[in-house]
């Protein structure tokens, strides 16, 4: 034995050249100096450029860098895209292509795809007007209301005693990194939380106390199924609502659905008219 596999044995050395010139396009080079469309693999007469190669991973992962992955992980991915080549290739060879249940699954993704990227074109293509996008915010303003909120300093204990105790301290001025750094030690201090709430992130047994209290202020003692708080409220804001430049983005968006469902519904029915299509329900039952 040699030491290598019966698919390494089997393989086409003009194939791992190609893997081998893949891999030092992509590593080593500086940016600009690699013509796109070399070709990079041949079989038979089909030449595959890099381009090609590049714009097969963008359907497995858009935003993978291939240049910058670790050369096992280049390797892999060439390794997979030889094989898939290969093997399809005796897929054809083997008339798998002309079996019904085959070509019913080509059609069925290729159709998907193009009826997409149709669909996708369509919408891109929409335009929307200042005055739509004026209009949709005067009717649908409530969507761009943006909760209160409140910057917390949240103390959960076991016991009420630990948490009078902390309420105590919060009340004289103490800074939260000092009662914080008791959780390394104490345990009845069950959680310490400092971050930004909305209304409807915090439990009702707290969210009464957090909403009223101003900047600075001190809960009592909250009780809940899960112990003991103590609130301070560092900073809060007010419920407000996103002006129309900061919801421009979004009321595009929504502005081109719905326009756009109002369009698939004339295309289906145009294209429908312009070509000879017969449904025959009838024969579907059996």
């Amino acid at each position: 034995m040699n030491g290598k596999s019966s698919w390494q044995r089997c393989f086409p050395w003009s194939i791992l050249c190609a893997i081998a010139l893949l891999s030092t396009l992509a590593n080593g080079a500086p940016a600009g100096q690699h013509d796109p469309q070399s070709v990079f693999l041949e079989i038979d007469k089909e030449k595959i450029t890099l381009d090609d190669f590049l714009l097969y991973l963008r359907q497995i992962n858009p935003l993978m860098e291939f240049a910058k992955l670790p050369p096992s992980e280049q390797r892999r991915w060439v390794d997979e895209f030889v094989a898939k080549k290969l093997f399809a290739l005796r897929a054809r060879e083997a008339h798998l292509d002309q079996t019904p249940e085959v070509r019913a699954r080509i059609d069925f993704f290729a159709d998907g795809v193009l009826a997409q990227e149709f669909k996708e074109k369509v919408m891109r293509e929409i335009v929307v007007t200042d005055e739509e996008l004026a209009a949709y915010y005067r009717t649908y303003r409530e969507e761009f209301r943006v909760p209160a909120r409140f910057l917390l300093q949240h103390f959960l204990y076991k016991t009420k005693e630990k948490a009078v105790q902390a309420q105590a301290r919060l009340q004289q001025g103490a800074a939260f990194a000092d009662l914080a750094k008791d959780k390394r030690s104490d345990s009845d201090l069950l959680l310490v939380e400092h971050t930004w709430f909305t209304p409807d992130l915090l439990i009702p047994e707290l969210r009464e106390s957090a909403s009223r209290l101003p900047a600075g202020g001190v809960s009592d003692v909250i009780r809940s199924s899960y112990g003991y708080h103590v609130l301070r409220v560092e900073a809060s804001e007010p419920s407000r609502y996103k002006d129309i430049a900061a919801a421009q983005t979004e009321i595009v968006g929504k502005v081109r659905q719905s326009k756009a469902a109002r369009l698939y519904e004339q295309i289906f029915n145009e294209t429908k008219s312009s070509h000879q299509v017969r449904l025959y329900l009838d024969r579907l039952q059996r």
